[in-house]
């Protein structure tokens, strides 16, 4: 990925490609997305039946959003080509498979260096219990959200998997009581946000 800070004409393409994109090299070519895309209420009306509705038809979403099929499915391509959407899935209940235990867990890393950061980063991806991992600042380093069958499988995730990662030096484990709300949709409203 290249960031651009300018104007740049690129070689074998008519278009020119302006300042803030993403450029993709590809070898079928290059493809060229603008970060910071302008969004309009028809956009967002999008976006938020999306969020709650993953599954809803193209036909149902354009009436919802008042257009017609062909232009809601371009914008709907134009959102998924800027990386708006990154993704379609399925939100299942992790206590009708088991899953009974949630815990966070902060992580203190001996090094704070970028090779350190890149291998605890590579090694908690490769773990499927570790849901989410977000690096800090502050007193420590990383927080994970972890589900387990029970406390003693989170023990044994723990001792066997998360400690055995090189450069983990201390974690703190905090265990979900309940969770009154959970949620994957942002807050987006449907109004055009402002221009900066």
């Amino acid at each position: 990925m290249i960031r651009l800070g300018a104007r740049l004409r690129v070689p074998g393409h008519a278009a020119i490609v302006p300042a803030n994109t993403k450029i993709y090299l590809q070898s079928d070519g290059i493809r060229y997305y603008i970060l910071h895309m302008h969004l309009d209420t028809v956009d967002l009306s999008i976006l938020a039946t999306l969020q709650s509705e993953g599954r809803v038809t193209n036909s149902d979403l354009a009436v919802r959003v008042g257009l017609t099929p062909a232009p809601t499915l371009q914008r709907v391509r134009k959102l998924e080509d800027a990386g708006i959407i990154r993704r379609y899935a399925a939100i299942l209940d992790p206590e009708s498979l088991g899953l009974q235990v949630t815990v966070f867990v902060s992580v203190v890393m001996v090094s704070h260096g970028r090779e350190a950061t890149d291998r605890f980063v590579a090694a908690v991806s490769d773990l499927p219990e570790v849901l989410e991992c977000h690096h800090l600042a502050g007193d420590e380093d990383f927080l994970l959200k972890i589900v387990a069958r029970s406390p003693a499988d989170y023990e044994r995730f723990l001792l066997e998997k998360l400690c055995a990662i090189e450069g983990v030096q201390r974690v703190n484990t905090k265990f979900v009581l309940s969770s009154p709300k959970s949620t994957t949709e942002l807050p987006i409203g449907t109004r055009e946000p402002a221009r900066l």
